[in-house]
């Protein structure tokens, strides 16, 4: 069986990210990748994105902070924060 790719969305509003650095945790994840990135709207990509079934309700999908998507979701979401990915 071969090691596939995973590719996930992390959810986190800053003041919950700020909380937990001032509170000591900081927990880093294991074999990710990041990369320089911008803030990019969702809303001019929700019809694009399979994972969002629920168009309509869409902040529906980002309510568990974790989310695992598929390549072509993810890259077209790196495409809008003007990530270049590798590979």
């Amino acid at each position: 069986m071969g090691c596939g790719m995973n590719y996930w969305i992390g959810v986190a509003s800053c003041s919950h990210v700020l909380r937990g650095v001032a509170g000591g945790f900081a927990q880093e994840p294991r074999q990710a990748n990041a990369s320089k990135a911008h803030s990019a709207p969702i809303k001019p990509l929700i019809a694009q994105l399979e994972f969002i079934r629920d168009k309509t309700h869409w902040g529906a999908a980002f309510r568990f902070g974790q989310v695992k998507i598929r390549e072509v979701d993810f890259r077209c979401i790196a495409n809008a924060k003007g990530c270049s990915l590798l590979g």
